[in-house]
């Protein structure tokens, strides 16, 4: 039913091993060539977003944001791909995991 809704799971290259806390961790490093910009503004033009899934926990979020705003009296869009994300998971203290949370830092 995935492929029919659109859907394809994989393995993320993420790791977040349970109860180890770390910050500032670096996945991959990228630069965007032209195509590449383009079909990121047109799957954030589409809402495209992600599902990750922690312990049997669904987390969802935009891959990006588009913001218009008047510049000079003409309207300048622009286009934010998030690539730097926070994540928090929290346990009830006997190890299970009971809630996952994603937001992305805007830095």
């Amino acid at each position: 039913g995935e492929v029919l809704a659109g859907d394809r799971m994989m393995m993320t290259l993420f790791s977040l091993p349970f109860q180890v806390n770390f910050e500032n961790k670096k996945l991959c490093s990228y630069t965007l060539n032209p195509k590449a910009m383009e079909l990121f503004q047109s799957a954030i033009d589409q809402d495209y977003y992600f599902e990750f899934i922690y312990d049997d926990l669904p987390v969802w979020g935009f891959i990006g944001e588009k913001e218009t705003k008047m510049v000079h009296g003409r309207n300048v869009t622009s286009y934010h791909l998030f690539t730097h994300y926070i994540f928090s998971i929290t346990h009830n203290g006997k190890g299970q995991v009971i809630e996952v949370n994603w937001e992305h830092d805007p830095t």
